[in-house]
């Protein structure tokens, strides 16, 4: 590629996503407020946020639109209350779509074992 660099957008973007959860949950931590979080992200960042969260791997990624984060959508995460400083980021509790159709929750923990498969279904 270019000057001699590998080209990786989705692994680009992936460590990108993880680098915004560390951020994102140490501060949240260390302000002692409870409370949402609003995150802005386009499609690929988003998607590698959501599977993180999920504690699903970079493999997952484009594989079913389940984990699809499409312009003007919004996700709600919700994350135990642990409050673990860990090097590790610990996986969210559940998870829904708010916007632009509202979804039930689903727990993380039904989302890993079901896997990513390759539904078209949201």
């Amino acid at each position: 590629m270019k000057d001699g660099k590998e080209f990786r957008p989705v692994v680009d973007c992936w460590e990108r996503g993880l680098e915004c959860w560390h951020t994102i949950r140490s501060q949240t931590r260390e302000s002692d407020q409870d409370g949402t979080i609003f995150i802005m992200a386009h499609g690929a960042i988003g998607q590698c946020m959501l599977l993180q969260a999920l504690g699903l791997s970079i493999d997952n990624y484009g594989k079913s639109r389940r984990y699809s984060f499409d312009n003007c959508e919004s996700i709600e995460v919700e994350w135990p209350d642990d409050n673990n400083d860990d090097e590790e980021m610990s996986c969210s509790v559940r998870w829904r779509r708010v916007h632009p159709v509202p979804d039930e929750w689903k727990s993380t923990l039904s989302t890993q074992k079901m896997g990513c498969g390759l539904s078209s279904s949201r």
